[in-house]
């Protein structure tokens, strides 16, 4: 049976690592085995995606990297360098008019063993931009 998506937004700070643990498991029931799989996200401008809206093409925003940290225990780590969140742009008919903008949405996917695919997570991008990375455009 599949397991629907945790829906999470996420907050990515620009010019910081974005470094975050979770635990995937059933809420009454046990962890999920990770061992094996492999996880990994895309952060894009909207969904759908690669769809055409109001004439811009939906674009990848970045790569979110992923790693199984605790297999047995449903443990794992998702990962943004700060080189990366520091050269996200808030894409255009965006208004940033506060530090905190809704950028995008994520996804997240594990690659079982077997090769086949589950989107995990899921959710809205908050990106705060900082003063320092500001001023250095």
């Amino acid at each position: 049976m599949a397991k629907r998506p945790a829906n999470r937004t996420i907050e990515v700070v620009q010019g910081d690592p974005f470094n975050q643990g979770y635990v995937w498991g059933n809420k009454c029931g046990p962890f999920i085995d990770l061992t094996g799989c492999t996880i990994e996200g895309t952060i894009a401008q909207s969904f759908p995606f690669n769809t055409t809206t109001n004439g811009n093409t939906n674009t990848t925003i970045c790569d979110i990297s992923g790693s199984v940290t605790v297999p047995i225990s449903g443990g794992f780590t998702l990962y943004i360098p700060p080189a990366v969140t520091g050269a996200i742009q808030v894409p255009a008919g965006i208004n940033p008019g506060t530090p905190e903008c809704k950028i995008g949405v994520y996804d997240v996917v594990v690659t079982w063993p077997d090769g086949s695919n589950q989107t995990i997570m899921n959710g809205d991008v908050k990106f705060i931009r900082t003063v320092t990375n500001e001023s250095q455009d």
